[in-house]
């Protein structure tokens, strides 16, 4: 008979050691979990900011709800709107003001741009625009912006072509510096008011041009005295003959201007010359000759004094000219009959006196 084998194990303490296994998984999944509990806590804040987001993101009351465009003159309000690349029922929060600035100032006529977020989900995007003095073509079409930049003139600036002049000339890089130069400090609505800018070359003065209005008038300047054409309104609402031309003249400290036959009116005629007492024709403060001009009376005419001379206009000790700005006036009342500028006085007595001392410019 065999003999029964028994197991050295004690089964009385088989429950202690199962007891023990199952406390080491318990106590190990307890440290895991407190491990893991702060990504999870991190991960269920994410979660639950991500479901807001979502839902927020749906609603109406996320999206842009207007784009608002300030301080364009040439450009259009949906032209700018299509530079900043924002649409409405776009999200708003989402805008990035300072890169919206960066795409708004990347065209060629922006010379800066802001944007803003508002309240009630409103962008306001404010531009800075270039001043443009004209445009020209030159195989292609240019604007020439007051700093003496060009830009290739787009499809999307052609609106801007009815607001500036258009340059005839001045095909030179200094000539054409020199002509934005001339017209950076004249107002937007005086420049719209230039049909066109004429490069025209006078005997003596190389740099003249003329300015065509779109009234009809003309007036004569160079790069150096441009600043009356902001005066210009004042000055042709006083110009009793507007087939004449409005002339430009350099003054000490402004500019001034005088009115005559316009140049291509004027008779070819020997060129005369101020000479001093031995004969030598005398140059003015630009060393140029110094050319006698004269005045025209207000049918254009050449002015004469009582014995039938042209009256020329005077210069000065530097050859410069010392125009009378009222010469017609002053010569309709009989001021130039000796040929220079007499203007009578009344002395306290009532009796008249004279004196020489000419109204000029």
């Amino acid at each position: 008979m065999a003999e029964k084998i028994t197991d050295s194990f004690d089964d009385t303490f088989a429950p202690g050691v199962e007891y023990l296994f199952r406390k080491h998984s318990k106590d190990r999944e307890s440290g895991k979990f407190k491990k893991e509990k702060p990504a999870l806590q991190k991960a269920a804040i994410l979660t639950g900011l991500f479901v807001i987001l979502f839902f927020y993101f749906m609603i109406p009351a996320s999206r842009i709800h207007s784009v608002t465009v300030s301080g364009n003159h040439f450009l259009t309000d949906d032209y700018v709107r299509s530079l900043s690349g924002i649409k409405r029922n776009d999200i708003f929060y989402l805008v990035f003001p300072p890169y919206i600035s960066y795409k708004v100032e990347t065209d060629p006529l922006v010379e800066s741009a802001s944007v803003s977020l508002n309240e009630n989900n409103r962008i306001v995007i404010e531009v800075k625009e270039k001043k443009v003095v004209g445009y020209r073509y030159d195989e292609k079409g240019w604007l020439l912006f007051a700093d003496g930049t060009e830009t290739e003139l787009q499809s999307e600036f052609l609106d801007v072509i009815a607001k500036v002049p258009f340059i005839t000339g001045f095909e030179e890089p200094e000539q054409k510096r020199l002509l934005a130069k001339a017209f950076a400090n004249i107002d937007d609505s005086v420049i719209a008011n230039i049909s066109e800018i004429r490069e025209y070359p006078m005997p003596y003065d190389e740099d003249a041009m003329v300015i065509v209005m779109r009234d009809g008038a003309f007036v004569i300047a160079d790069y150096y005295n441009t600043d009356i054409i902001n005066r210009y309104n004042e000055i042709y609402s006083r110009l009793k003959n507007k087939k004449q031309c409005i002339y430009a003249v350099a003054k000490e400290y402004q500019a001034a201007a005088y009115t005559s036959e316009c140049p291509w009116d004027k008779k070819e005629t020997e060129r005369e010359y101020w000479r001093d007492e031995n004969g030598k024709i005398i140059t003015n403060s630009y060393g140029d000759l110094a050319i006698k001009h004269f005045y025209y009376d207000k049918e254009g005419k050449y002015a004469r004094d009582e014995n039938g001379d042209k009256i020329p206009v005077p210069i000065n000790e530097k050859g410069d000219e010392v125009r009378d700005l009222d010469f017609v006036e002053h010569y309709e009342a009989g001021y130039y009959k000796t040929g220079v500028l007499v203007i009578p006085e009344e002395e306290p007595d009532g009796e008249e006196s004279k004196s020489e001392e000419p109204k000029s410019e």
